[in-house]
C-alpha cells in the first residue's frame, strides 16, 4: 500500500470529484436558468465536508475556502463540463467503464477525506474518545 497515495495523485482526485458533483447538478432542473447559483452550489457541494468541520470545530467558516486552488480547479471542470460544446465532455464521463473509475476515485477521496477529519478533531480535542 503506498501511504501517500492521496498525496502524489492530487489533481486527480479533486477532478473526479468536482466532475461528479458538476455532473449530478448538471442534471438538475433549470441548470440553465442561473449558471452563478450552479457555480455557487457546486462550491459548497464540493466544500461541504470542510465547511461542516469548520463548523463542529469551532472554526471560522470562511477559512474552508481558503485553498483558492481548489477553488479555480472546480471551476475549472465546472466550466469545462457545462459549457463544453456538445456536450463532449458529458458523454465521454457518461461511459460506464469510465464513470465507474470516476465514481470509485471519489469514493477513495471520500474516505481520505473522513481519515484527514479524524486526525484534526484528534488534534484539537487529543485524549477523548470522539474526535
Amino acid at each position: 500500500m503506498i501511504p501517500n497515495l492521496p498525496l502524489r495523485l492530487y489533481p486527480l482526485f479533486e477532478i473526479c470529484d468536482a466532475a461528479s458533483v458538476s455532473l449530478k447538478l448538471k442534471r438538475e432542473h433549470g441548470h440553465r436558468v442561473n449558471i452563478f447559483a450552479l457555480w455557487s452550489a457546486t462550491i459548497f457541494n464540493c466544500h461541504a465536508g470542510n465547511l461542516l468541520t469548520h463548523i463542529l470545530l469551532g472554526k471560522p467558516t470562511i477559512n474552508a475556502f481558503s485553498n483558492v486552488e481548489y477553488i479555480a480547479l472546480v471551476t475549472l471542470v465546472f466550466v469545462s463540463i457545462l459549457l463544453c460544446p456538445k456536450n463532449m465532455i458529458d458523454t465521454l464521463l457518461q461511459v460506464t467503464p469510465i464513470h465507474v473509475f470516476l465514481i470509485m476515485v471519489c469514493e477513495i477521496f471520500r474516505s481520505y477525506k473522513i481519515l484527514k477529519g479524524i486526525n484534526e478533531g484528534q488534534k484539537e480535542y487529543p485524549g477523548t474518545l470522539w474526535p
